[in-house]
């Protein structure tokens, strides 16, 4: 991204005002999990991924995406 990280990005817009979409984290960092949690993420998955367990995820939030 060339303005912000994903961090930032996370960070400016959690601070907007409702309805906002979920935050899925796409990381390959050590610990994606505490990533996820410091930013307040609905989600996260971590790299390397299989597209299946993304679909997965995906499917909390929203009913139009088929396997």
């Amino acid at each position: 991204m060339p303005v912000m990280d994903g961090w930032q990005f996370a960070a400016a817009y959690r601070e907007r005002p409702e309805p906002k979409a979920p935050v899925v984290v796409m990381t390959a960092a050590q610990n994606a999990s505490a990533w996820a949690k410091e930013i307040q993420a609905d989600a996260f998955v971590p790299k390397p991924f299989e597209v299946d367990a993304l679909f997965r995820i995906l499917r909390r939030f929203t009913t139009c995406i088929q396997p």
